[in-house]
């Protein structure tokens, strides 16, 4: 049998020791290592269908998505770095992508970062800034993290399809639009959507007209042509012109001139929109959280490039109220099944 001195039982014991002090710094590591942060503003100021995505988001990761991981929810007016950092993140609108751009948050190179609760105009308009914030701040590592999106507007496709069912002999679409500035980072992303929104409605057969409105001055006078030229007033998510001071003169406009508005949210539609398409905090909040599970599990988080989506679920609304007035007959139901039936066709 072998024997050992004192001494070396002593440095044994302290070995295996250190070596499970090791092990439990390594799990505890892991464990933190393995969490995702999503970003947001302060909770306090979260209400409405934004607390309800993120609600059913933070379950949906914790439950299903991320059943082995932390998930953080971290406030964008006290973002600090930690390690080590966070094998994702979510954020939570366009403020608390631009968070992200402060340097010496120690994210990782090739970081997925998820951003939601923005339309497709504002994220691509937000990306340029963060982009130029990251290049100023000299960040390599900011500006090599891979961003992707779930857009919260409906694709251009599903809305023309919903007013070829709902208004057959619509032919002529009005939209106002932001007088932009070509030499901006919100400019470029303005012209990008104008030659989308123009080349779809060429696809269609549909006459466009559009009428630009100068950032900050009433829009009282474009909307005035445009309501003489149109069949459907037809509102795109932008915050220049769609806004809580300017909704309800230019929902009255239209509808006193008998022009149906086209909305793109559920509060719009609620309020005298006639019409409109739109997600729905629950179902958008799970396919955030799908898309977080395969950035991670399909191994996206090594470099791979996630492509932005839109929501796949979503809902059509009428004001019953307004169609009236208006002399129109409407089924949500019907509607909301037709248009299904049309997506799911070869």
């Amino acid at each position: 049998m072998n024997r050992f001195s004192g001494s070396a039982v002593v440095r044994m014991i302290r070995l295996s020791m250190a070596v499970l002090s090791l092990c439990g710094f390594g799990l505890a590591f892991n464990a933190y290592a393995d969490s995702v942060w999503v970003v947001g503003p302060p909770v306090a100021q979260v209400s409405g269908a934004a607390l309800d995505f993120e609600k059913t988001l933070v379950a949906e990761l914790q439950q299903q998505a991320l059943p082995n991981r932390s998930v953080l929810r971290l406030q964008t007016d006290s973002l600090r770095a930690s390690a080590p950092p966070p094998s994702l993140v979510v954020a939570l609108g366009s403020e608390a992508l631009l968070s992200l751009a402060q340097p010496g948050l120690g994210l990782l190179p090739n970081t997925p970062v998820l951003c939601v609760l923005m339309s497709q105009q504002t994220y691509e308009t937000t990306l340029k800034r963060f982009k130029a914030m990251a290049s100023q701040a000299k960040d390599t590592p900011l500006r090599a993290l891979k961003l992707t999106a779930l857009y919260a507007n409906q694709p251009l496709s599903r809305q023309l399809a919903l007013l070829r069912l709902a208004l057959p002999k619509a032919q002529n679409l009005g939209v106002l639009w932001p007088l932009e500035t070509a030499d901006t980072a919100e400019g470029a992303g303005l012209s990008n959507s104008l030659l989308e929104l123009k080349q779809v409605t060429i696809e269609q057969r549909l006459n466009l007209r559009i009428e630009k409105v100068q950032v900050g001055a009433p829009a009282y006078k474009p909307l005035s042509s445009l309501l003489g030229q149109v069949d459907v007033l037809w509102a795109l998510p932008n915050d220049q012109i769609y806004n809580p001071a300017s909704f309800q003169n230019i929902l009255l406009s239209s509808i006193r001139a008998g022009v149906p508005m086209v909305g793109f949210s559920a509060a719009y539609v609620r309020s005298g929109a006639m019409l409109g398409v739109y997600a729905t905090p629950q179902p958008m909040a799970r396919q955030a959280a799908h898309m977080v599970r395969d950035m991670l599990v399909g191994g996206h988080a090594a470099g791979a490039a996630v492509a932005p989506q839109f929501p796949k679920a979503f809902e059509v609304g009428v004001n019953q109220a307004v169609a009236r007035s208006l002399g129109y007959t409407l089924d949500a139901a019907q509607l909301q099944i037709r248009l299904e039936a049309l997506e799911r066709a070869p």
